[in-house]
């Protein structure tokens, strides 16, 4: 037996799969489209085994920084908001049901998405329950994940060169050369923008 649920309500029951996921993809034509909503296929278990939906997975990144009077302590800097669906759809299925809000794994989510080099936490699996119209993690099949990936078709990062130029003044005293300072320059570039992370940085030119 399969169910059709809309927004966590019981919509239909169907005995075979493909007749529930004909009825939940014509439920899913009627939504409104300037709301959210999720219309998914659970089998006898509760499982998810597939979803239309016309959500994203919205992820929270709490940005902290060490201090304390030992430097020890997390201290909150801010939150930010960030869109993590394409990311957690290429999530192999037992590395997407592993994920715990806190964890390591789910951390490593948020990092993906801000070049952050402080203590951070990632909080993303409310959102992913609400966009497989699921209570638990556990609930969604490799099925559902995959019928989600074929709708969506989540694109992977793309990496990019850039090379920029960049313009120094300085005070010298002594025998100190520009040349002294180019070998030993120190520098770092850090992206401001979510989603958009620096990789590597290599000095071409000085």
């Amino acid at each position: 037996m399969f169910f059709v649920m809309e927004n966590g309500g019981l919509y239909s029951e169907f005995v075979t799969l493909e007749a529930a996921v004909d009825m939940a993809e014509m439920v899913f034509g009627y939504v409104d489209p300037q709301g959210e909503a999720t219309v998914s296929v659970k089998n006898a278990e509760g499982e998810c085994v597939a979803v239309f939906t016309n959500r994203k997975i919205i992820g929270s990144f709490t940005k902290q920084a060490w201090g304390g009077r030992k430097g020890d302590d997390a201290i909150y800097v801010g939150t930010e908001e960030f869109d993590a669906t394409d990311h957690v759809l290429l999530l192999d299925h037992a590395e997407l049901v592993a994920l715990v809000d806190g964890g390591e794994r789910t951390d490593e989510v948020g990092l993906a998405h801000f070049d952050w080099r402080g203590p951070s936490e990632t909080s993303v699996c409310e959102s992913i329950c609400d966009y497989f119209g699921v209570e638990e993690l556990e609930q969604i099949t490799a099925e559902a994940l995959s019928f989600a990936r074929a709708r969506r078709s989540p694109k992977p990062p793309i990496e990019q060169t850039l090379t920029l130029s960049i313009k120094v003044d300085v005070s010298m005293i002594g025998d100190a050369t520009l040349k002294d300072f180019v070998e030993n320059l120190d520098y770092s570039v850090i992206s401001n923008t979510p989603g958009v992370r620096v990789r590597m940085t290599e000095l071409v030119d000085a």
